[in-house]
């Protein structure tokens, strides 16, 4: 009986429990595995923030590009004296001549972008650097962002804009180069510097274009000082000088009431040259919407567009017992774009074409061109008009057509924007 007691007691107390060899094994796997957790979480919360930051720079500059191509924000920016205050935009404002001194796109100049309904949307760097607004990691707006690093406020633009002429030296509404340039700086020793080198940071010496010079999250954007697809129009008018008198006495005021002889040979069209009024007896261009910075119509019959850029236009001409005409546009002196149309020996016609060109160079001269066939007939046979005079073949030559006046050469060009990088 004894001899069980002691046998029960010793499986008791003989069990073995966890030598401290085992227990340190324990605790440096416990140790093991907790690490590896930690390296993973840690490891997750970077990626995390890699893909915040990487949404966050993506979001911003799809919010610039947004804002500075929406019409009404952009007229609000340009239009804000307040906040814009510099000569240039004030010429912009002022529909002048604006002077771009040296070469394209020197000394950017700060642009403060304003939303549509005249709020500011973005104010943030000079190409100095200068200013302390910025975005945190997540894309809310900060104000201590600082060259030296900040993971509190890590994400600012250098957002700037230059001109450019085409290569004058002064136009009317130049072409604008937006850019807002990435600046990244975060804390020196911080989580988000690790990301400083896989960013693609743009050229900080120029916004000129050029391969490399645009990073990925910078914005480059082309516009005008003023409205997409600007257009402007000019006409030529023939107004009544002679005296109003029924049809068999026209011919007698055939000067006065008709546009000109519609010549065999291409010659530019007569009713253009001239001092560009609208009264009795005068010819020459005029502006029938009201003038227009985009032309300018000179005495000599020729105009000149005062933007480079790619314009669509549409050119008309009428004419009267031609026999047929032909409307040419002709720039310095070399042909363009020619339209052609059919009409009988003693009815009207008119011929309409459109073209599209490109205009590199402000200061060239255009002019429109007319031809007919043969030239104007000499004789008139109706035996009720006249009968020893050419007819006036350019334009409605008659009276009761010319009294009030009659635009005989129209021509409407719109200005397409370019838009893209």
């Amino acid at each position: 009986m004894l001899k069980q007691i002691k046998l029960h007691l010793g499986s008791i107390f003989n069990n073995k429990g966890m030598s401290i060899v085992e227990v340190l094994v324990a605790a440096g796997l416990t140790s093991i595995v907790a690490l590896g957790i930690a390296t993973m979480v840690q490891n997750m919360m970077i990626e995390q923030k890699k893909i915040t930051l990487f949404a966050t720079l993506k979001e911003l500059k799809l919010r610039i590009e947004s804002t500075v191509r929406d019409q009404n924000s952009w007229t609000r920016t340009i239009r804000s004296a307040t906040d814009n205050p510099s000569a240039t935009f004030d010429s912009f404002r002022a529909s002048t001549a604006v002077t771009v001194a040296g070469a394209t796109y020197v000394a950017p100049q700060k642009i403060v972008l304003l939303d549509g309904a005249g709020n500011v949307a973005f104010n943030l760097l000079d190409w100095a650097d200068t200013g302390t607004a910025g975005f945190t990691e997540t894309g809310a707006t900060c104000n201590t962002f600082t060259m030296a690093g900040s993971d509190a406020c890590p994400i600012s633009y250098r957002l700037v804009f230059a001109t450019d002429c085409g290569g004058a030296a002064t136009c009317f509404n130049p072409q604008l180069k937006v850019v807002a340039r990435l600046v990244f700086r975060p804390a020196p020793g911080g989580t988000l510097n690790r990301f400083t080198n896989i960013i693609g940071v743009g050229n900080m010496t120029t916004i000129a274009d050029g391969a490399g010079n645009d990073g990925k999250y910078d914005v480059s954007i082309r516009r005008t000082a003023t409205q997409v697809n600007r257009s402007f129009k000019i006409a030529a008018r023939k107004v009544s000088g002679g005296a109003a008198v029924a049809y068999p006495g026209f011919a007698s005021n055939c000067a006065a009431n008709g546009a000109g002889a519609c010549t065999a040979a291409v010659a530019p069209h007569p009713a253009t040259a001239g001092p560009g009024t609208a009264t009795a007896g005068a010819t020459g261009w005029y502006f029938p919407d009201g003038a227009n910075a985009l032309v300018t119509t000179n005495p000599a019959g020729t105009f000149t567009i005062n933007e480079v850029g790619t314009y669509q236009c549409n050119i008309s001409m009428s004419a009267f017992g031609s026999g047929g005409i032909s409307a040419f546009l002709f720039r310095n002196g070399a042909q363009l774009a020619t339209g052609n149309s059919v009409a009988g020996k003693w009815s009207g016609s008119t011929v309409s074409f459109d073209t599209r060109f490109v205009h590199p160079t402000v200061g060239q001269a255009f002019d429109i061109r007319q031809q007919c066939p043969s030239g104007p007939p000499t004789v008139i046979s109706d035996p009720n008009a006249d009968t020893a005079i050419n007819l006036c073949t350019l334009g409605m030559a008659t009276e009761s057509y010319t009294l009030n006046g009659t635009d005989v050469v129209v021509v409407t060009c719109t200005k397409i924007e370019d838009q893209a990088n």
